[in-house]
Formats: structure tokens, sequence, C-alpha cells
């Protein structure tokens, strides 16, 4: 009889830790800091996210990035509005100037800790600004520098497993809708005359735009430390 009422006593005990543990993590985990390395390593950005817990569901997630490599339309007027899924030599990865930022409004499934399955919408502002690009085809080349601004939405799934330690690994998809805003501002031109031969430069400045909207898919994880 006393085995059982110790034994009793000592599940009684590790229940009661076991809850106050929960209720700690619950009340002591606010704050989140997380990278995405993907997009450092494809994407040509450094990015740093802050998450912060207003209450037992819900947090707000603020992605600021540096972007030093961006993807531009060379010669945007060659495009459709859904040809981003497409390979086209005039889409090309180049050297930038930029950052951008995200917010991310999520709400999670476990109300007691940040851990399991959430959702999120995300709200995203980029911009990028690249110096001397080239444009080449069989009778022309331009020299131009360019902006692009992309606003976009994404709604996005995810899920936050536990890691050693205070460290947690998030893995998402999702989909979203964006538009893009680019200026190119050339500033020389050459142009041959296929009938004579005659190469004509241009030094006026002179300004192209466009706007597109793509549709997007989205895939990716980013490793987070938790407080």
């Amino acid at each position: 009889m006393k085995k059982i009422t110790l034994l009793i006593i000592i599940c009684f005990l590790w229940s009661f830790e076991t809850f106050a543990q929960d209720e700690a993590d619950s009340t002591l985990t606010k704050h989140i800091i997380k990278i995405y390395p993907i997009s450092y390593m494809l994407g040509g950005e450094v990015n740093i996210s802050y998450e912060r817990f207003s209450n037992k569901k819900f947090s707000y997630e603020i992605i600021a990035a540096w972007n030093y490599r961006d993807y531009i339309f060379i010669k945007p007027s060659a495009f459709l509005p859904f040809s981003f899924f497409s390979y086209s030599p005039n889409l090309e990865f180049h050297p930038s100037v930029g950052g951008s930022l995200r917010l991310n409004i999520k709400q999670y499934k476990n109300t007691s800790k940040p851990i399991g399955w959430y959702r999120s919408i995300q709200l995203m502002y980029k911009f990028t600004h690249f110096n001397n690009l080239s444009f080449r085809d069989e009778y022309y080349k331009e020299n131009l520098n360019a902006n692009k601004q992309l606003i976009a939405v994404k709604y996005l799934w995810g899920y936050h497993s536990r890691l050693p330690g205070k460290f947690v690994i998030n893995y998402y998809f999702g989909f979203g809708m964006r538009v893009i805003f680019q200026k190119n501002m050339v500033f020389y031109s050459i142009t041959e005359n296929t009938e004579t031969g005659e190469l004509i430069e241009d030094f006026s400045q002179r300004n192209t735009s466009i706007t597109m909207f793509t549709p997007t898919l989205h895939l990716g994880f980013g490793i987070a430390y938790i407080f």
C-alpha cells in the first residue's frame, strides 16, 4: 500500500512539474529570432526576422533583408505577364543594391506555445537598383540602369519543430500574388542598319517601364532561436 501511495505521489509531482514547464513555456516564450537560409544561398539577400507573440495564439513577425543580387527583366517588352515561369535569356540575375521588408501575421494551432502548425498572411515590399546593365541581340545593343519595385501578398502554412535547446526549425509552403514595377533608364545604344551595315549610336537618355502581375509559389525553411 505504501509503495502504491508513493508511486501515486511521484506521478502527481511529475505531472505537476510537466504542467508547470508547459505554462512557463507559454508565458515566457514571447520572442523568436530567425533567419531564412534559402534566401541567403539562392535569393541574393541577407535577412533576419523578429517575431513576437501578442497572446497565446497570434504573433507578428517582421523580416528585414538587404539585397545584393536580384532578378531583372533586361528587355521587359519581350515578356508576357506570366512568362516568369518560362525560361528566357532576358531574365537575368545581376548584382544590385536594395532591400525588402515583410510583415507576417500568424495564427498558431497550438494555443499554449509556438510549436506545431500555423497559418499566416504575409505582406512584402522590395526595392532594388541595378547599375550599368547591358542588353544585346543580333542588330542592337543598349546600356542601362534599372529600378525594380515589388509588392506581394502571400498565404502560407508552416510548422515549428523543436531542436535541442531553444532552437526551432520552421518549414513553410504557400502561394501568393505579386506586382512588379520596373523602370529602365537607357543611356546608350547602338543599332546596326541591316541594309547598309551602318552603326547608329544614340547617347540620349530615355526611360521605359513595365508593370507585371505574376502568381507565386513558396517553399522553404527557417532556423530560429526562441526566448
